[in-house]
């Protein structure tokens, strides 16, 4: 008598599904926080900034902090359905999920060092290049290693726990890291405050410019400036409510000050951050700063009507 093929069911359709999603989206997280964190060890003269940096390592381990517990809790419950069911290892929903994410780790493996050859010969192969380049290898040899395994059904005793406990240090490791890199939810509330602080200033700046383009004079204190006619008003810290300091120094130069919690990004040793002509250095310590800026005068200027 020929045995039965095995069934699968909408509940075993889910399941497979949302491993292999979870399974995809936690590799993605997993390997951009490693390139953020190689960038910042090993940055790359030819970078322009790594002012993301934060917003990248901050979405990629909320999503990493989501994602992986729930591939560890659908893998477990498949394996716990095979248990119950050996037959369920057989399922055609399995073996064709299974063999996909085996044709992408080959796949990724492949692409991955065509680009490392290509790089090479483009004379690009830097250090931060080259790891990022080993850790999408390793990442994708350890998927492939794993799933072929598990596809030929060959593993050893506490095979899959020793994997769910491997990957979930792993993670747990990359995961704190992070907060080496951008600092913890504190440190990150501080620096959107001093963000805040800093586009402020830039925007009084701009007010105080026109303000001189019209009447040919700089104001002696920032209210004087007629903030109906130009249709905002004069911002203050974000935190505190207090008015922003501003002195005039010259007939045509003025400085404006904050106190900031952090230090800018671009005042990281790590970060190739260069200040270009034409550009405004906005940079700041954690401590009270001062800016000081010139006119930018408008060859037709536009009188003030009141």
């Amino acid at each position: 008598m020929t045995p039965q093929k095995p069934q699968s069911s909408p509940k075993d359709f889910f399941l497979h599904l949302l491993a292999t999603g979870t399974l995809f989206v936690s590799v993605v997280s997993f390997l951009v926080l490693l390139f953020q964190y190689i960038d910042v060890l090993f940055p790359d003269p030819l970078n322009f900034s790594l002012l993301g940096i934060s917003e990248t390592v901050r979405s990629s381990t909320s999503t990493l902090i989501v994602a992986f517990p729930v591939l560890l809790l659908v893998s477990w419950l498949i394996r716990k359905d095979i248990k119950k069911d050996a037959g369920k290892k057989d399922i055609r929903v399995r073996k064709w999920l299974i063999s996909f994410t085996l044709f992408v780790a080959a796949i990724t493996g492949i692409g991955d060092l065509v680009t490392i050859i290509y790089n090479y010969l483009g004379g690009e192969l830097t250090t931060a290049f080259a790891l990022q380049t080993i850790s999408v290898l390793i990442t994708a040899g350890i998927v492939f290693g794993y799933y072929i395994t598990d596809l030929r059904d060959t593993k050893k005793k506490y095979f899959y726990s020793y994997s769910a406990y491997g990957s979930a240090a792993l993670i747990l490791v990359t995961i704190i890291a992070g907060f080496g890199v951008i600092g913890s939810p504190t440190t990150q509330r501080e620096r959107r405050f001093d963000d805040q602080r800093n586009n402020d200033l830039q925007i009084i700046r701009s007010q105080i410019n026109e303000y001189y383009n019209m009447t040919s004079k700089l104001p002696a204190t920032l209210n004087e400036i007629p903030t109906k006619l130009f249709g905002y008003t004069i911002p203050q810290d974000p935190e505190t409510k207090a008015e922003y300091e501003y002195h005039q120094k010259t007939a045509d130069t003025f400085e404006l000050c904050a106190d900031f919690h952090t230090k800018s990004l671009e005042l990281s040793e790590s970060t190739p951050f260069k200040i270009y002509p034409g550009m405004e250095d906005w940079t700041h310590n954690a401590e009270r700063t001062c800016f000081t800026r010139a006119i930018v005068k408008n060859p037709y200027p536009v009188p003030l009507v009141r």
